[in-house]
């Protein structure tokens, strides 16, 4: 018994040893297959990366249609897409050492194309499949807008079409996180978090940092030098310090602190502290020329600061302009005669962080002794504090 189960031992040695090794995986990928309308013709292919979008060769068919593309070196998986024509192109999700087996119509590859050998490309064909869907119907929903603006009944029309706008884009919204809690050791999953329809992101890290943060994470387990994993790793980092950063500067905003110091060229080029309004009730008012609702706030304001002026108010208007000719093209549309700074470097001004602002209009009331007793008011609300400190 003793010696069987030395040689059951021996041969289970000799069958591991003997085994072939791990096939290498290969460092390149090839593209093949037969296009239906696509005979003697050449095609794009681009690679996606974090930043931008790369030419990377021409691909060109027989006079049937037939094709193959063999890549140079890739060091990892990655997007690729096949351009078509201007409007017609097709996004694959490519490992390397992949044959992708492609067939379709390349008058319609998008909606045509059956792809094998590519998991992460079949993922991808899902993903956009879905979101040319709803392209499609916010496009009828256009044209039905473009139709009945002119007839009687279109108010009723209009909020009938932005209440089904709202319906295509939750549903879609709900598509793309269910697809990325379904896929979350894909690539295919960053795509679909940055996914737009419209003008409008479907997710903000914001709103959904916990699903970013996961995927991250998993991804990273897979694909710890991928660049689009490393890209995304790095937005996350850099979320998470700027909400320090904000939670901070919120904590230095609170009413009742004393609001920080800002000095700046007033219009007149000469430099123009906050404190040197001490002992006045000031609103510091961030604007810009190019801010439609800023200067619609504006324009209530000069009502407010006329009526206040005498009483000890003042405002203090910080521009986010980029240059001097459309801050004072600004200036002169106001007519207003109250403060005006700007040290003209639009959002990279050092006042953002200073005062964690996000977005224009925004404004901060400050007393006599400079300590903050309101943020971000409308100009109704600031009429009735300052009609109660200033009586």
């Amino acid at each position: 018994m003793q010696r069987l189960i030395i040689v059951t031992v021996l041969i289970s040695f000799l069958l591991v040893g003997c085994s072939p090794k791990e096939e290498k995986r290969e460092n390149y990928f090839i593209i093949k297959g037969k296009l239906k309308n696509a005979a003697n013709i050449r095609f794009g292919i681009d690679e996606l990366t974090p930043k931008d979008l790369v030419p990377v060769d021409s691909i060109f068919t027989d006079n049937e249609g037939k094709f193959a593309y063999r890549s140079l070196n890739i060091e990892d998986a990655g997007f690729y897409i096949l351009r078509i024509n201007r409007i017609n192109s097709l996004t694959l999700l490519i490992e390397p050492g992949e044959v992708v087996s492609l067939t379709g119509d390349a008058n319609n590859i998008l909606k045509t194309a059956e792809i094998d050998g590519s998991a992460g490309s079949n993922l991808m064909l899902k993903l956009n499949r879905k979101l040319a869907q709803s392209y499609n119907v916010l496009d009828s929903l256009a044209d039905l807008y473009r139709e009945s603006r002119y007839l009687p009944e279109f108010d009723n029309i209009r909020q009938t079409l932005n209440a089904e706008y709202v319906r295509i884009y939750e549903g879609q919204k709900n598509f793309v996180q269910k697809f990325i809690k379904n896929n979350p050791e894909s690539l295919a999953s960053i795509i679909a978090l940055n996914q737009y329809l419209g003008a409008r992101m479907l997710l903000t890290m914001s709103e959904n940092f916990e699903l970013f943060e996961s995927l991250s994470n998993s991804l990273s387990a897979i694909y710890p030098t991928n660049k689009h994993v490393i890209d995304l790793k790095r937005q996350i980092s850099n979320f998470k310090r700027r909400s320090f950063q904000r939670q901070q500067a919120e904590e230095q905003l609170a009413l009742g602190k004393k609001a920080p110091e800002i000095l700046m060229n007033n219009n007149f080029g000469t430099p123009t502290a906050l404190s040197s309004l001490s002992g006045k009730f000031v609103l510091i008012d961030f604007w810009a020329n190019w801010c439609d609702l800023c200067l619609e706030n504006n324009e209530k304001l000069k009502h407010i600061h006329s009526l206040y002026k005498k009483q000890g108010f003042e405002i203090y208007a910080v521009s986010l302009d980029r240059s001097i000719n459309e801050w004072q093209q600004g200036i002169d549309k106001l007519k207003a005669n109250w403060i005006h700074v700007s040290d003209l470097q639009f959002w990279n001004s050092p006042v953002i962080g200073l005062y964690n602002i996000d977005g224009l209009p925004f404004n901060v009331l400050i007393d006599r002794e400079g300590i903050i007793i309101g943020k971000n008011l409308a100009p109704e609300e600031l009429e009735e504090i300052l009609s109660k400190k200033l009586k």
